[in-house]
């Protein structure tokens, strides 16, 4: 029983390439909540439903296609993943996680299968990190506090949403078997490897602070050296310490400072305070917080600094479910495909149903060069057909697998 590549791509390029841009890089603008996000799910929805399925769409822009079992009580198998792109973004980031979900229900519907389970297709919204602040959709579906943080509120009257709209459409993770996301890598780690695919064992936790150090400005041609307490000669010495700070934890924790803001920012003053915004993400929360609390320390002995640490973001890790990693290992082996197991350094919305209890899986397929997030991502058809392969059969395994 084998999927249809020709037909996966043709619908990946029909689907996932709507909201591609003018600009000379081709690149896809489909972001969350934008005309060309709807226009992608409204298609993708007809799709489903000439599949035999039902969609329906949330009050957050989630689409949700519902395939009959044999026995409709039971807890549905999700698949799929999200449709909304970054700005500028490629084809296969999120989309084509969805497009593979709806070619299994294809050659389910070919074939004459009926599932003993009702399958669920998921197309999320707002996964990517705008406004919302990422994996919005599966974070209101799964009933998450966070999706109604002060954050959320204050974003939602922007894209038309109430926090009404946001508690319809929590649902109870009990009522998932199950649920598999395929996904491109958005690294380099699988095409290093010479490697068709890889299975996710878990997906870090983000934790985002602001640093602020506090010195004093001052004229810049008056102040001699020993005199200054300089915030940015500062924030580089803190810098340097973090980097080397950052060794001492194994794979796969990294930190990175993505934005410095110096003021006054003037040529002819001493800058007297920065901003340093620092991202951790690790699978063991012990790490991020022994790094934050290493971090104070560092900053507070800088001399003639003061320095303040203020969270703003904490995502807890989520751990893929080990019958699902040891299913999808043996289906990826017995159809010869290498892979290896890997931890994810970004966020999915597997993550937050595997965080809800609901039985997780994840695939990655790779991504060339590394590239993701720009219209040069590209993963090659050959990939994708052992990656769509691997999920159909794993889907039918799953089925007759009792996980609750």
């Amino acid at each position: 029983m084998e999927i249809n590549l020709q037909r996966l791509i043709e619908r990946l390029e029909a689907v996932g390439g709507l909201g591609r841009s003018d600009r000379p890089e081709r690149g896809i603008d489909r972001m969350a909540f934008s005309e060309d996000y709807y226009r992608a799910i409204s298609l993708f929805g007809r799709l489903l439903k000439a599949e035999g399925l039902s969609p329906t769409q949330d009050r957050v822009g989630n689409l949700i296609a519902r395939r009959p079992g044999l026995e409709n009580d039971l807890p549905a198998i999700g698949l799929g993943s999200h449709m909304d792109t970054v700005t500028d973004g490629g084809l296969y980031d999120g989309a084509l996680g969805c497009l593979v979900a709806l070619e299994c229900m294809a050659v389910l519907r070919e074939r004459g299968i009926t599932t003993r389970h009702p399958i669920e297709v998921i197309a999320f919204n707002a996964e990517e990190g705008g406004p919302m602040g990422g994996t919005f959709g599966s974070r209101a579906m799964m009933g998450k506090e966070n999706a109604l943080d002060q954050n959320a509120r204050q974003n939602m009257p922007a894209f038309g949403i109430t926090p009404e709209d946001v508690l319809s459409v929590r649902r109870d993770p009990a009522g998932f078997h199950s649920f598999l996301e395929l996904h491109i890598e958005q690294g380099s780690v699988l095409e290093r490897e010479g490697l068709d695919m890889g299975i996710v064992t878990g997906i870090v936790g983000i934790t985002r602070c602001q640093i602020v150090l506090e010195g004093a400005s001052n004229h810049a041609g008056t102040t001699p050296m020993g005199y200054r307490r300089d915030a940015l000669v500062a924030a580089a010495r803190l810098i340097c310490q973090m980097q080397e700070l950052a060794t001492r934890y194994p794979e796969p924790f990294v930190f990175t400072i993505g934005n410095l803001e110096v003021f006054p920012g003037m040529a002819t003053v001493i800058p007297g305070r920065v901003n340093l915004q620092l991202e951790m993400r690790d699978l063991v929360p012990e790490h991020i917080e022994d790094f934050i609390s290493r971090t104070a320390e560092a900053a507070a002995a800088l001399p003639g600094i003061k320095a303040e640490i203020k969270r703003q973001i904490s995502k807890p890790p989520a751990v893929m479910d080990e019958r699902m990693i040891a299913l999808l290992e043996e289906v990826g082996t017995r159809a010869g495909v290498s892979l290896r197991r890997m931890a994810s350094g970004a966020g999915h919305d597997a993550q937050v149903l595997a965080g809800s209890g609901v039985p997780t899986g994840m695939i990655f397929l790779p991504s060339k060069d590394g590239i993701s997030h720009n219209p040069a991502e590209f993963t090659h058809p050959d990939f994708i057909k052992k990656g769509a392969q691997v999920m159909l059969e794993a889907l039918l395994r799953l089925d007759a697998m009792d996980l609750r």
